[in-house]
C-alpha cells in the first residue's frame, strides 16, 4: 500500500490454530521511500498469542430418540432439548450441522464465557 504524507494505517489481525498452547512468530514492517528499491525495516516484533482447546457442557450429556413403530399409527417427530454451555475462558462460535432424519433449526450458535443456548433437536421417524 502506499501512504501519503501525514497517512496512518491501522492493522489488526486474528489469529486460529489447530495447535494448542503458545505459538510465536516474527513480524516486521518494511517500508521504501520514494523512489528507493531496498526496503528498510522500521518495525521488528514477535507476536505471540495462546491458543486454547473451546470447551463446551452438554446438559444432558446424551440425547436418546426412541421410536416404536405401530401399525395405522403415523410417525410423528420427536423433540428433545440440549442445553450447550461454553465452559473455556473466552467467546466461542459453534456452527451445526445435522444429517436427516435429525434437524436443528439453529445453524450457529455464538456463545459468551459461560454463557447458555438451548437448542431444540427433531427427529423424523418417517423421513425416508
Amino acid at each position: 500500500m502506499v501512504l501519503n504524507p501525514k497517512m496512518g494505517y491501522k492493522v489488526q489481525f486474528r489469529a486460529n490454530s489447530f495447535n494448542i498452547g503458545e505459538i510465536k512468530e516474527q513480524w516486521q514492517c518494511l517500508v521504501t521511500i520514494g523512489g528507493e528499491r531496498k526496503p528498510k525495516v522500521v518495525y521488528d516484533t514477535i507476536v505471540s498469542g495462546e491458543f486454547i482447546t473451546p470447551a463446551l457442557t452438554f446438559d444432558p450429556p446424551r440425547l436418546d430418540f426412541k421410536y416404536m413403530w405401530k401399525k395405522g399409527i403415523a410417525s410423528m417427530p420427536i423433540n428433545k432439548i440440549l442445553n450447550l454451555q461454553n465452559a473455556g475462558p473466552l467467546p466461542t462460535t459453534i456452527t451445526i450441522k445435522i444429517d436427516p432424519p435429525f434437524s436443528c433449526s439453529t445453524e450457529k450458535v455464538v456463545l459468551a464465557k459461560g454463557g447458555v443456548e438451548t437448542l431444540s433437536i427433531d427427529f423424523d421417524p418417517g423421513m425416508k
